[in-house]
């Protein structure tokens, strides 16, 4: 907790924070490289190391004080801060991917706080162009948004900016019906190739491993009813830049207001959501499987009444 008010995570939300590393990790098809930008409680990170091809995990954390604390949620025998596949880089994400060299399969984006200070500049053009930079051949880079954090300006503002950069860009949801609702926007340079076969040997691999216990990536159809569609810039001349950092003035109206996207989810699925085309993903279909309906999901994802205030 921050200032006894505001939870910055919990081992409560252990499965919906490990998805957060699981699904963008799905979406390639032999991640090899991760970086995560930003740890936290590092129930996420941890998590990239139950893929069996995983070969090198960063993790860029801005707060010392942040990664002694980490060690905190690590659960009996995890060893993953330990695990020498794992590294931990103290240093602010923006200078480190500008500064490094190395190339990544995948680049995960936490939660960041929008409404505090500078932090706008992890959602800016600018940055997702270095990321993009820094993205291997067939890398993908993976922007998790809460919906609880940012109102309908923030999250377009976003949203536009990152796809901007990207030439595909496909929306997901990192769960179904929940009032702690998360977006994820990934960024690659062409549709992502998804091969049943392949995710159902990956699936039954991480359900294997000590402590599985997604209720959410239960099979290949439950991952693919994540998927939410395409997103193409709908005001690409009002972007948050680091010469205009709107999001980091506007997030905080929102937050204090309680004008957050939480508050009317259903309307927000109706009206930016239900439509979207869903060209992102080519789908190679399992063995005496027909090919799915990509869109169907988005059933499963319109929230039929608000939550409570």
């Amino acid at each position: 907790r921050q200032d006894r008010q505001y939870v910055h995570g919990s081992t409560i939300g252990a499965e919906s924070e490990r998805r957060q590393a699981h699904l963008p990790l799905l979406l390639h098809p032999e991640p090899k490289r991760v970086a995560f930008l930003g740890l936290g409680t590092g129930i996420t990170s941890s998590s990239a190391l139950r893929h069996e091809s995983i070969e090198r995990s960063d993790v860029v954390e801005l707060v010392p004080e942040v990664v002694e604390a980490a060690l905190l949620f690590a659960e009996p025998g995890d060893g993953s801060l330990d695990d020498p596949r794992s590294r931990v880089i103290v240093n602010d994400a923006r200078h480190h991917l500008a500064a490094t060299q190395e190339s990544f399969d995948v680049i995960i984006a936490d939660l960041f706080f929008p409404w505090h200070s500078e932090t706008g500049y992890l959602y800016t053009v600018e940055h997702y162009r270095t990321g993009r930079m820094r993205l291997a051949a067939g890398g993908i880079f993976a922007q998790w948004v809460a919906l609880y954090q940012v109102g309908l300006e923030d999250f377009l503002l976003i949203a536009d900016s990152f796809a901007s950069v990207f030439p595909v860009t496909t929306l997901w949801r990192g769960e179904f019906g929940d009032w702690q609702a998360l977006l994820l926007l990934v960024g690659s340079e062409a549709p992502l190739a998804l091969e049943g076969a392949a995710l159902e040997r990956r699936l039954a691999s991480l359900q294997a491993s000590p402590g599985w216990d997604d209720a959410v990536l239960v099979d290949v159809d439950d991952l693919l009813d994540l998927y939410a569609g395409d997103w193409t810039a709908l005001r690409p001349d009002r972007l948050n830049t680091d010469e205009h950092p709107r999001v980091e003035f506007l997030a905080p109206v929102a937050n204090r207001g309680q004008t957050q996207i939480v508050w009317r989810l259903g309307e927000f699925y109706r009206r930016y959501l239900e439509r979207l085309p869903v060209a992102g993903v080519r789908y190679a279909a399992r063995p005496g499987e027909s090919a799915p309906d990509l869109g169907s999901g988005r059933i499963r994802q319109l929230v039929p009444a608000e939550p409570d205030r």
